[in-house]
């Protein structure tokens, strides 16, 4: 959307020289020779080689935020791979645990049928037993004569019965033998079934279990992977810290002996500003210095648009969610109606956040009250580049404003 053009109260402030816009201040074209003491050390520079350098550090602070994005998002996409795998491995688990417990019941089942193969051929061997001992009666009688024999036998009626007993006898062991011979061959086979069934078996879990371990393979490359880009994103953020704090410095050492409420940062005008107020406000994210942690909007605590998230959901109820990598407060105009269905005008109502384009990343403060003259006041965070909370007025004009919804 176009940006209404900010109106400036010409009769507030004069420009003294050449003006530079950088990290939210018009520095006015100093000259002298200051001392700047940075994170490598005390240096005498003079007030324009500190400013080229401020104008390094924006684009080195410019790098640092792409690469801090660039990692992140890297490390997000290989946390969502892991998420993946470890789903894959689950599963392949739970199939080999199934596998594992069928190979189990497999198992009872041979155990089983060897149980069913051994009584039967111990029944075979009695049966086999018992025939022989038959055949050997049988034997014996046909060495003696059949004169021999119808003359033991009490009559001619015994002879016949004795006679056609031992050949039922024999015939009926001879059957019994042959069924428990097929009950053997038929479990012999039901065995043989069992035992392909539990190689099989024993394959595919070895086949789960490689195809666990390659997955395990895989996810530890690519957690390794995700360390690694998250330890450089935290090399980053270290170097952005750093860039930040040599930035405050040299700005403090430019802008030594002017009065920040009467300096007009972004080319806006600036009335009663209340002065650091440390970390008050009712702010939560106040166990550290400036970006000492990310909060649950993923935002780095004390600046301007963590705290402006803050006071939206916990002091006015509306919904702010993750700006998902673009939470800079330049970039809410088109993040917020994006993703969480805000409303963006030119209208201050109590309880929006107005955006202010101003240097690298923009700055955001929480509309507190509107005033009769055409000014609002505002609270913030950061707004001296150092952490703290504050208040101030401001043209009602020179600024965005978000809605958010209501929760």
């Amino acid at each position: 959307m176009r940006v209404k053009t900010i109106k400036t109260d010409v009769q507030k402030w004069v420009r003294i020289g050449a003006a530079v816009v950088l990290g939210g201040f018009i520095l006015a074209n100093l000259t002298g020779v200051v001392k700047i003491t940075t994170l490598f050390g005390s240096v005498q520079v003079s007030a324009t080689t500190g400013m080229d350098r401020l104008n390094e550090i924006k684009g080195e602070l410019e790098d640092v935020e792409s690469k801090i994005k660039e990692y992140e998002n890297k490390a997000n996409e290989l946390a969502a791979q892991a998420d993946t795998l470890n789903n894959k491995i689950a599963q392949l688990q739970a199939e080999a645990s199934a596998l594992t417990e069928l190979i189990k019941k497999s198992q009872i089942e041979l155990e089983k049928v060897t149980e069913e193969i051994k009584v039967t051929e111990q029944r075979i061997q009695d049966n086999r037993d018992a025939l022989g001992k038959i055949m050997v009666d049988k034997y014996m009688n046909e060495k003696v004569s059949l004169v021999e024999r119808l003359a033991s036998s009490k009559n001619l009626s015994d002879f016949i019965d004795e006679e056609a007993k031992m050949s039922s006898v024999s015939d009926s062991l001879n059957q019994r033998v042959q069924d428990i011979k097929a009950d053997k061959a038929r479990l012999e086979g039901q065995k043989r079934e069992v035992e392909r069934l539990i190689e099989a078996q024993k394959s595919q879990k070895k086949m789960l279990e490689d195809a666990q371990g390659e997955q395990q393979r895989i996810l530890d490359e690519t957690q390794g992977q995700e360390a690694a880009y998250q330890s450089m994103r935290s090399d980053a953020d270290g170097r952005r810290m750093e860039l930040m704090q040599e930035q405050k410095k040299i700005m403090d050492e430019l802008l030594a002996g002017q009065n920040v409420a009467n300096r007009p940062p972004g080319g806006m005008a600036v009335r009663n500003y209340s002065g650091e107020l440390g970390c008050t406000g009712g702010y939560s994210y106040c166990d550290g210095g400036l970006d000492y942690t990310v909060d649950e909007w993923r935002l780095y605590a004390r600046e301007c648009v963590s705290y402006a998230a803050w006071a939206m959901e916990y002091r006015f109820g509306k919904d702010v969610r993750s700006f998902q990598g673009r939470g800079n407060a330049n970039q809410w105009p088109d993040s917020a109606p994006a993703l969480m269905g805000a409303r963006t005008d030119n209208i201050p109502e109590v309880g929006s956040v107005a955006i202010w384009y101003v240097g690298v990343y923009g700055h955001a403060m929480v509309v507190e009250q509107i005033l009769n003259d055409g000014w609002i006041k505002v609270s913030q965070y950061n707004y001296a580049v150092n952490g703290q909370y504050s208040t101030m007025e401001i043209p009602s004009d020179a600024v965005v404003y978000i809605h958010f919804r209501n929760k």
